[in-house]
């Protein structure tokens, strides 16, 4: 008559057999292949206005502009085609002691080259302080594009309306 260790050992044997066994069999399952893309470009443009103050200091304002296109497909049709430009005011004291900080978001016309060394964005947002922002130029693509030290190609006419500093 086997010892009561044995019965436990082929027991626990038994087990641990039946686990392995389950574990070596593949689950059957049976999924539809989605294929998803997604792509986007993203160019930033930042811009200092400086203006004399009335007292003959100055105040420093930042702007920046960020162009951009994303879309997204799922099985090969089109789910998202987006042109999108943000603008982004910033200034920590202006001629009258006043904070700024102002940004925009809307869609835009966006153009990019299949290098992505070059881009350009058009579009006219207004701002959550109802500044009418309109951006028209070339952002740069990154910090070491091909024209960075040499010639910048951002354009000051970036940014439109009455900021700081400007008649409405």
């Amino acid at each position: 008559m086997p010892s009561k260790s044995a019965r436990r050992s082929r027991t626990f044997l038994i087990a641990l057999l039946a686990l392995l066994g389950a574990l070596a069999i593949p689950a059957a399952a049976t999924a539809d292949v989605v294929t998803f893309h997604r792509f986007e470009v993203d160019a930033t443009a930042n811009y200092t206005i400086t203006e004399t103050c009335p007292d003959r200091s100055t105040s420093t304002t930042l702007v920046q502009v960020i162009g951009g296109h994303e879309e997204e497909q799922e099985n090969g049709e089109s789910t998202l085609d987006n042109d999108f430009v943000n603008v982004r005011i910033l200034n920590f004291s202006d001629c009258d002691g006043n904070f700024i900080n102002d940004r925009g978001f809307g869609p835009a016309e966006f153009t990019f080259s299949p290098s992505l060394q070059t881009a350009a964005v058009s579009g006219t947002i207004t701002t959550r302080d109802a500044r009418r922002a309109l951006g028209d130029g070339r952002p740069g693509l990154g910090r070491h594009g091909p024209d960075r030290g040499r010639e910048q190609h951002d354009d000051l006419r970036g940014v439109h309306g009455p900021l700081p500093g400007e008649a409405p």
